[in-house]
């Protein structure tokens, strides 16, 4: 029977193979789907590689946290792109604060919703965070961007 480290080290060198034969854009459609599909499904074995088996509570937290991750990291893609053009068209303000609407996105899942829900509250605040931010930089992202071009006109 394989080990765990052996399945991440089969899937890692599936990945790099697979990124030598198509084109940029598909390895990073495919690098972000199979990364997913690792942190949705495979969250315990990633955490039994720091953690001890034996520590049931902590692995089914884990699980359940990076589940949460999986399902969401299209809104940090969306984000991370939004901000990093709006911060390169020289809007470095704009772009900082959709960092503090991702903090305070995170102090209202906390403080409202951690007493009621618990841990899957905590689970959500990072999406919760990056969805909120996505709202403000993608129309100032798109206003930058729409600057930019009437002022190279």
């Amino acid at each position: 029977m394989r080990s765990q480290r052996q399945h991440l080290c089969s899937a890692v060198r599936i990945l790099v193979q697979n990124s030598r034969t198509g084109s940029e854009k598909d390895f990073a459609r495919q690098l972000l789907l199979e990364w997913r599909t690792v942190l949705i499904f495979g969250g315990r074995t990633l955490t039994r590689i720091f953690v001890n088996k034996s520590a049931v509570d902590v692995l089914d937290a884990s699980a359940k946290y990076l589940r949460y991750l999986g399902f969401f990291f299209w809104s940090l893609g969306i984000l991370n792109v939004n901000r990093m053009v709006t911060q390169g068209l020289g809007y470095s303000g704009r772009a900082v604060f959709s960092g503090v609407t991702e903090m305070i996105a995170r102090v209202i899942v906390s403080v409202g919703f951690v007493g009621t829900y618990g841990f899957t509250a905590i689970c959500c605040a990072d999406q919760a965070a990056w969805i909120s931010a996505s709202c403000y930089i993608l129309p100032t992202c798109l206003m930058c961007v729409r600057r930019a071009t009437e002022k190279m006109k």
